[in-house]
């Protein structure tokens, strides 16, 4: 064990300031000048034995109780959390599961060394598994989210059985083939976040070039159409969904009714105020129609989730970046158990009740979240958060 000695002192003469000529404040013993308004004082220090010695913990120290006490306990807690915690989904959801899944990186770019894999179980809105994967096992950093998300499945569906009958993802393309191949029996959704993510994406492109200034006024109204297009299909049938989305494209030029499409063929809403319509046939409206017509988005409009997103887990991506900064580089086992850790704070915290006036009325807040683009949002009031057990 290190040890260190401190060193004993005399004590020091006390300096004190007098005021002298146009209000300098001097030093007696010296003669120093000294601002007045903040003075030159000195406090004697007191006396220290010298046989006072005080040890600290060495770093090896800190890493031997970590690996033979810290990770074994929070690994085999999580082991028992987690068996009671799928009984828990087994037995209320009565044959039929919703889960969700989505990755994430511990780097901010391109060349991640580690990669969690986690599923949220919609049903009871608490994450029930997740996978870490490191870079050597899989053939890229962005590979490593479709070997979690297979080591997630295989234990959910092979080693324990869960009847799960919908899964929600984003259009990761790996993942994509893996449900259309290998799990057909479950229903795979995509969430509409995503989705709107794209959509958005092209559009702020277009708007840039000539003669398409005017795309920027109707990112948001198509981003809220798409909304709409899927949560108003509670079905979750593709096609109506797509037959949904497609009337914006005549709306925008204010054609309302009459559509060419049978089974959705007029705009669901009543009358609207006049606004900055785009004129068929314009370069704006081409461009709009060509890029939001391509097949692959064709297809994720059709495959959007009306119900359940995977908002939660971005949520919870968000409380592991407090136990795990993207910032710091840990062990594997480290930003194992941090994930762990992570978990049980998220399940004991998320959805908290809602904070009530003393006159029986629920207390909001604004907030500007980072994903609606500094757009002002207002929210429930939640209690304070847990933190272990109460």
């Amino acid at each position: 064990m290190e040890k260190y000695h401190q060193k004993t002192r005399k004590p020091k003469k006390r300096k004190t300031a007098t005021p002298g000529p146009s209000g300098i404040n001097t030093c007696h013993d010296c003669g120093d000048v000294v601002d007045a308004r903040n003075p030159l004082v000195e406090e004697p220090l007191p006396e220290v034995p010298e046989d006072t010695v005080q040890e600290t913990p060495r770093q090896e120290d800190n890493e031997t109780i970590q690996e033979n006490y810290l990770f074994p306990i929070i690994h085999l807690h999580w082991k028992m959390y987690q068996e009671s915690l799928l009984q828990k989904v087994n037995d209320e959801c009565e044959g039929k599961i919703t889960v969700a899944g989505d990755a994430r990186h511990d780097s901010m770019g391109h060349n991640a060394k580690y990669g969690a894999y986690s599923v949220l179980c919609s049903d009871i809105a608490k994450i029930i598994h997740f996978s870490l994967v490191q870079r050597n096992q899989a053939d890229s950093s962005n590979a490593m989210e479709y070997v979690g998300f297979k080591n997630c499945m295989e234990f959910l569906l092979e080693e324990n059985g869960l009847p799960i009958s919908t899964f929600v993802s984003d259009r990761h393309t790996s993942i994509c083939s893996h449900m259309k191949k290998e799990l057909k029996d479950i229903k795979h959704y995509f969430d509409l976040w995503h989705l709107k993510k794209k959509i958005r994406k092209v559009l702020v492109k277009l708007a840039k070039e000539k003669n398409c200034e005017v795309l920027k006024t109707w990112i948001k109204p198509c981003e809220n159409h798409l909304y709409w297009s899927a949560m108003s299909t509670q079905s979750g049938k593709g096609d109506i969904i797509w037959a949904k989305f497609k009337s914006f494209l005549s709306h925008v030029v204010n054609k309302h009714d009459g559509l060419d499409e049978p089974l959705f063929n007029k705009c669901g809403h009543g009358q609207i105020r006049d606004r900055t319509w785009l004129e068929k046939g314009s370069v704006a409206h081409d461009k709009m129609v060509a890029e939001l017509t391509k097949a692959s988005l064709i297809r994720g409009i059709k495959q959007a989730s009306p119900l359940y997103q995977t908002s939660g887990l971005e949520g919870f991506h968000s409380v592991v970046n407090f136990f795990a900064p993207k910032m710091i580089a840990f062990s594997y086992v480290g930003m194992y158990c941090r994930h762990i850790l992570a978990i049980l704070h998220f399940n004991s915290n998320a959805y908290r009740d809602i904070k009530y006036k003393p006159d029986g009325t629920e207390q909001v807040r604004v907030s500007y979240p980072k994903f609606k683009y500094g757009e002002a949002t207002v929210r429930n009031v939640r209690v304070a958060k847990k933190f272990g057990k109460t």
